[in-house]
Order: structure tokens, then C-alpha cells, then sequence
């Protein structure tokens, strides 16, 4: 925002070409997009946020001509599994976030309860 940029929120990464080594990239950044809505609706069942998330994951799907529809419901699908595999870790950055612990806290936090480290 102080570069004049206008703010938006959710995850923002940067996806190149896809090739077929890419292809396991971009289902585990689906994953990372889908995860703020995949929690929502395992703790709270309903979803409020993570709209810009699901856009951006879209866009980059469109833009690599892949089925939106198809990878979106992968995405949500794998986001829900890792919660659900790694429910505590989830519990412990909760927790850490809401004390308002630094980046390298919560990924103590999380670590500690890591059950699976695979995301691709």
C-alpha cells in the first residue's frame, strides 16, 4: 500500500508457465488458496472469507488455460484432508496467531504438531 499498490488480501503467489513439472505446483498452491475456506467450514461450518484467494487461484488457472472447476474442487478437497490430517497444527497456529506470536512463533507452533508435510 505504500507504494501505492492497492491492498488486497489473501495468499499472493507467483505461478509461471505451466509446464508438466509445474502441474504438482499449482494443485499445492490450490491447496494453500483453498485452506482459509476449508478451515472455515470444518470449525465453523459456513464460509465468510477467502473470496480473494479462490479469485486469484481461478485467475492463475485461466490464464494457464486448466479447468477451473476441476483443480478448484481438487484444491479444496486436499486443503480439507491436510486440516483434517493436521488438525492440532491448525489448533496451535490458531492459538499462536491470537497472542500474536511472529511468523517464526507460528511456524514453531505448527511444527510441533506436524503430523504430514506433504502438500503436493
Amino acid at each position: 500500500m505504500k507504494a501505492g499498490y492497492a491492498g488486497i488480501g489473501g495468499v499472493q503467489l507467483e505461478m509461471a508457465s505451466l509446464t508438466s513439472e509445474r502441474l504438482e505446483q499449482v494443485k499445492a498452491y490450490g491447496a494453500i488458496a483453498m485452506a482459509g475456506r476449508a478451515a472455515e467450514k470444518i470449525a465453523f461450518d459456513q464460509i465468510d472469507g477467502g473470496k480473494d484467494d479462490v479469485r486469484w487461484f481461478q485467475q492463475q488457472l485461466k490464464s494457464l488455460d486448466l479447468n477451473v472447476q476441476t483443480f478448484e474442487q481438487e484444491a479444496n478437497l486436499k486443503a480439507k484432508r491436510l486440516l483434517n490430517e493436521n488438525w492440532e497444527g491448525y489448533l496451535a497456529l490458531v492459538d499462536a496467531m491470537k497472542k500474536r506470536a511472529s511468523v517464526e512463533d507460528c511456524q514453531k507452533a505448527i511444527a510441533s504438531h506436524q503430523v504430514m508435510t506433504d502438500v503436493a
